[in-house]
């Protein structure tokens, strides 16, 4: 439903929810309209946009606006990226009993949860070719089968796909199918970035203003006009979630009064009082050890962890072999042995700007540039600050009594909601004192399981610390 709170606020409302789409431009005034449009309508709708645009409330959008039955039906999402690929079949058509170490019992999947109602398959362009079969077929037969089953179950189900990647040239480079494509695509509704309509960044974030005022039983009243406007000239590639984050951050420094412009931003701009307080201060409130002013974050240049394979991969990157010869004995590259052994599959670098050169051979490539963004933009910069310490799954199940399957282990994670990083054919992911009871959860007489992996985290912390660029 389209409605006014007045004619200056228009915001989109999800029936049966707190969720809210706000915009007043014109390119988001035409999105509410499509999605009145569609909530009706049975069709598949492929969702495209960048990361943090509002996908997701899009999706609840279409599912509970509708005047349709299917909204009384359960909205089901899945991210099909934060899912390892061997886990990710199970988890959207379910198992049976047997079917694998630790399938104890037959267990339906995310389709079958959602029937009658609506699946949204988020980050589809990151599902391998395998299951986008699977995936084509339900769209097909309108049927699914449990892994480790031959029977098959009719499922109704409105399915709803994300993605931020461009999907045609996926199709082009063989790695999204084509039949799949077309049948995902039969309505594109594309959600625009807050770079497209900067005129709603202040509505927006004025928004989050209302809600952390609660949240925090702060006195924020506003954005100083400066701080409109530094919030108008940001590149927000993060968009909409980055922008939260940006608000939340602003009520740690200031809990009443205006926000000014120093308090929005960390990194570059990060404001002096922040980093007078990381730095320590004196009895007299004198800061210990460098100048404040020069003083800037040690990740404000940006580090990336990721395999020697996937590194090799990269258009102009060197061989894999060359890229082990290279990192191995440099100072200036950080080189992580993730499980027992040294086995090379298990190999993690840590890009920098400053070192990420070494590995390539051509590095005026789009492919280097773009990586090279990455590095500095990566989420990874901004978790490092904490200790922390990479873990496989095998890692993880080594050090805990508790979980005792993949499957567990992989539901910890994302009740955890751990950094992960794709080593091809496994994965590793950042597992920090405040996650850790996630996956080795506090058993009576089993507290040094707890006490070892935090010790673990704290030694390999050091360990990065003491490497890690000025």
């Amino acid at each position: 439903m389209l409605t006014f709170d007045n004619y200056a606020e228009p915001k989109y409302r999800i029936n049966g929810s707190d969720g809210v789409i706000i915009g007043r431009t014109e390119v988001m005034i035409e999105l509410f309209h499509f999605l009145n449009q569609l909530a009706d309508l049975p069709t598949t709708v492929l969702l495209r946009g960048e990361t943090g645009t509002g996908k997701e409330l899009c999706a609840k959008a279409l599912h509970y606006n509708g005047k349709n039955g299917r909204r009384e039906g359960k909205f089901v999402a899945v991210n099909c990226a934060g899912i390892p690929s061997e886990l990710l079949e199970s988890e959207l058509f379910g198992y049976v009993k047997g079917a694998f170490t630790g399938a104890y019992h037959d267990t339906p999947g995310k389709f079958q949860y959602a029937n009658g109602g609506t699946i949204l398959l988020d980050e589809i362009g990151d599902m391998n070719g395998s299951l986008q079969a699977k995936i084509l077929r339900v769209l097909q037969e309108k049927e699914v089968t449990k892994v480790g089953s031959n029977r098959t179950e009719k499922v109704d189900v409105r399915i709803i796909a994300a993605t931020n990647v461009d999907l045609e040239k996926e199709v082009e480079r063989h790695k999204f199918r084509e039949d799949l494509y077309y049948r995902l695509n039969v309505v594109p509704i594309s959600v625009p970035s807050l770079r497209q309509r900067t005129d709603d960044i202040p509505l927006i974030a004025e928004y989050f203003i209302e809600r952390l005022n609660q949240a925090y039983g702060a006195h924020i009243e506003a954005l100083s006009l400066s701080a409109r406007d530094r919030l108008k000239q940001a590149r927000w590639r993060g968009n909409i979630r980055e922008l939260e984050n940006v608000i939340e951050r602003a009520f740690v420094l200031r809990r009443e009064g205006v926000i000014e412009p120093d308090d929005l931003f960390f990194n570059s701009d990060m404001p002096r009082r922040v980093l007078v307080q990381q730095a320590g201060s004196t009895s007299d409130g004198q800061v210990e050890g460098t100048n404040t002013e020069e003083r800037k974050p040690w990740y404000h240049n940006g580090v990336l962890p990721i395999s020697p394979k996937s590194l090799s991969r990269v258009k102009g990157a060197k061989s894999r072999n060359q890229i082990y010869n290279i990192a191995n004995g440099r100072d200036d590259v950080y080189v992580d042995i993730l499980g027992k052994g040294e086995r090379r599959g298990r190999l993690i670098l840590y890009l920098t700007s400053e070192n990420m050169s070494l590995f390539f051979r051509d590095t005026g490539t789009e492919e280097y540039r773009e990586l090279e963004r990455t590095v500095r933009e990566n989420e990874f910069n901004q978790m490092v600050n904490v200790p922390f310490k990479l873990f496989t799954l095998a890692d993880l199940l080594a050090n805990s009594d508790t979980l005792s399957s993949r499957y567990l282990s992989q539901r910890a994670i994302k009740k955890a909601g751990a950094y992960h990083v794709d080593l091809d054919p496994t994965v590793a992911y950042a597992i920090t004192p405040d996650n850790v009871d996630h996956f080795v959860p506090v058993v009576p007489g089993r507290e040094f399981k707890v006490d070892r992996v935090k010790a673990q985290i704290v030694a390999a912390y050091e360990k990065f610390k003491a490497w890690r660029p000025s």
